[in-house]
């Protein structure tokens, strides 16, 4: 039927096939083994078909060029290499591959090679290979090379200039590293490599994601083992610590510092003394721990010392952190963040995230999206489109753990002006002091970033949310839309958030029938937004306000398309209100075809066409409480024999509580 085929057709493969060089060992002592790219190639992994999701990049060429003088050229100085430059494993040997990643600065794919010299005086020159992201603006190559123990050090040139020379002790990185241009475009293109997995797939947690050794370059960089099956390494964040447990375990892997503002009571615990936590630049003036509430605030006693802010330092970049103490410190981290704390610090000289510019230069994979609703996404590519255009790519973490891909549609990213620290926003580098003392980089610090683009940009969250949408929307594609295309991705976004919202209607009613009692209902409209453990995972009050959203960003699209016919293709002859009327014919025939199917409380599937979903909008204010069953929350109507299966229900005095809060939902006030 039409409905499936919708689902069908959605998205792109953007399954690759890496093919890298492959390498032979030099035959004799002071000899060089040169190898060029169509010399029997290795296939070290297949991720699927090799039917890719853009027009593949440009081939690094190869031409028979002349020797290059290696031993003659310049090696550039700590500091001044050109171009962004890592080696991993930190410490090469003979289990896995070294590799040698190179960013290109400019997006264009040059010729380059990599020597790799080995303690018996021999050498081999290996090609690039490009390596294979959906951003259209990442331009990256690597270098593969199997025999590692006995490597002594690799020199890489691009075009006729050495961008950097590296010896068998400097592997593990520049000496004390810090959060420079080049660890920032390391960083993207980790992200961008990381997310390159078909956009209909879903991961069950984000450890599967840095577990997948063919997406993730850094896995077991640090030769701990820790990122094999047998690790104790944990990495389960939620949708608002998602970028920054990302963040923490980019920084983990090349020793780069990272500690975020906290706050203590003498009352609390002893702070641990081991590597990776330590205290400095008390502060009172940092935001607490708590998310915004509605409710007064308790009475304190009088003589209760109030909390004093540290900086919590998880990686001070000194030496390797142990896989648990990385799992403690993302544990602090992780009940440190949630998007209420994200909003309310707001580009404060302590807060964890900056607000940027809302430019392609600024948008690079790796930038968090803090949402009106109470959900954080991540940029993780501007893929290619029709007529040269882009397609913005997010991904996401839920409470669940599951990790997911969305390609942006208007009510994907909700941005509302005056809602604290809301829009795009990048990470506030933690900087280390002379007097081996760490802070978060000063808003003035951060202006002078010589990576202009990550400067901070506090006007941003001055604009209106019709020119966010248009600006973000030119963005992609600054060319006319083509709008059934346009309007057909609205329906398919509209049918996702259906589709993942039954998944967790499902999911919750097995755990709420396994449980002895209800689920409490937050005390507060702001909590209700906020709720913990439970009620975080199974409650649905900001997917339903997400979900109402699309209905009228879905029923409003016609008229949209009629007031503004710059922004939209039309066939020759066609006025703006014919176009309207087509596409009302097209969305009258899809609420009829395309449609939910979620699973009743006797475990019998019931489907729901998008017309029924349109009807029971209203019923969708008081949906969200995980203690009714699942015919409640698709608001199957009372005495029904869609209802008929459904004896599990929230108690009174909580439905008296949800009334009171229906006035967020009419209001469309988003989770504060």
């Amino acid at each position: 039927m039409a409905g499936v085929q919708l689902f069908a057709t959605r998205g792109r493969s953007c399954f690759y096939r890496l093919t890298l060089v492959g390498l032979g060992l030099a035959s004799a002592p002071g000899t060089t083994v040169h190898r060029n790219a169509p010399a029997q190639p290795v296939v070290l992994f297949d991720v699927g078909p090799a039917k890719p999701l853009a027009p593949e990049p440009p081939v690094v060429a190869t031409p028979p060029s002349p020797e290059f003088a290696w031993d003659a050229a310049l090696c550039p100085s700590e500091g001044t290499e050109p171009l962004a430059v890592l080696v991993t494993p930190r410490v090469p040997s003979n289990s896995r591959p070294t590799r040698v990643l190179v960013v290109l600065d400019d997006g264009e794919l040059r010729f380059a090679e990599a020597r790799f010299s080995y303690v018996d005086g021999t050498s081999t020159v290996v090609t690039a290979s490009p390596i294979e992201v959906r951003d259209a603006d990442t331009r990256s190559v690597e270098f593969v090379e199997r025999r590692g123990s006995d490597l002594a050090s690799v020199k890489v040139r691009v075009g006729e200039q050495v961008v950097a020379c590296r010896v068998k002790a400097t592997f593990r990185g520049a000496p004390r590293r810090a959060w420079d241009a080049h660890a920032e475009r390391l960083f993207s293109l980790w992200i961008a490599r990381l997310f390159s997995f078909e956009e209909r797939e879903l991961l069950s947690s984000s450890l599967e994601l840095v577990r997948r050794e063919e997406l993730n370059f850094l896995h077991s960089h640090l030769g701990l083992g820790e990122d094999d099956p047998t690790s104790p390494l944990t990495f389960a964040p939620d949708c608002a610590d998602f970028p920054l447990a990302l963040r923490l375990y980019f920084a983990w892997k090349l020793g780069l510092p990272f500690g975020f503002a906290r706050s203590w009571r003498p009352s609390d615990e002893r702070l641990p003394s081991r590597l990776g936590v330590s205290a400095s630049r008390p502060s009172d003036e940092s935001p607490s721990d708590e998310s915004p509430s509605d409710e007064s605030p308790s009475d304190e006693s009088a003589d209760e010392v109030p909390p004093r802010v540290f900086f919590d330092v998880i990686i001070d970049g000194k030496s390797v952190v142990r896989v648990r103490d990385f799992v403690e410190g993302l544990k602090r981290l992780s009940d440190r963040v949630s998007a209420g704390v994200l909003r309310q610090q707001g580009g404060s000289e302590q807060s964890l995230l900056y607000p940027v510019a809302l430019s392609r230069a600024s948008l690079r994979p790796g930038t968090p999206f803090i949402d009106a609703f109470s959900h954080v996404s991540i940029i993780v590519a501007w893929a290619p489109s029709t007529n040269g255009g882009r397609r913005l790519i997010v991904a996401d973490a839920q409470p669940s753990g599951m990790v997911s891909l969305h390609r942006y549609v208007e009510g994907r990213l909700v941005y509302r002006a005056g809602r604290g620290g809301v829009g795009f926003q990048w990470y506030r580098p933690t900087a280390r002091l002379p007097n081996e003392t760490y802070t978060p980089t000063s808003n003035a610090g951060l202006s002078r970033r010589p990576d202009a683009y990550l400067r901070p940009a506090p006007g941003e969250a001055q604009r209106t949310e019709a020119a966010f949408a248009e600006t973000l929307d030119t963005l992609e594609d600054p060319q006319p839309r083509e709008p059934v295309a346009r309007y057909l991705e609205l329906h398919e976004a509209l049918l996702e958030a259906l589709q993942s919202r039954e998944q967790i209607v499902k999911e919750g009613f097995k755990r709420r029938l396994a449980m002895p009692s209800d689920t409490p209902v937050p005390a507060s409209a702001r909590m209700l937004f906020h709720g913990v453990g439970v009620w975080e995972a199974d409650a649905t009050p900001c997917r339903d306000l997400r979900l109402l959203g699309y209905l009228r960003n879905v029923s409003s699209f016609p008229q949209a398309v009629e007031s503004n016919p710059a922004r939209y293709e039309r066939p020759p002859g066609e006025t703006s209100a014919a176009l309207r009327s087509r596409l009302e014919a097209l969305g009258a025939r899809w609420l009829d075809e395309l449609g939910v199917t979620y699973t009743r409380s006797d475990g019998t599937p019931f489907r729901l066409s998008l017309r029924e979903v349109y009807a029971r909008r209203s019923k969708f204010e008081m949906a969200y409480n995980p203690n009714d069953c699942p015919e409640v929350r698709w608001g199957a109507p009372a005495g029904s024999e869609e209802q008929r299966p459904c004896t599990q229900r929230a108690p009174a005095v909580q439905r008296h509580t949800m009334a009171g809060y229906r006035s967020w939902f009419q209001e469309g006030y988003g989770c504060e």
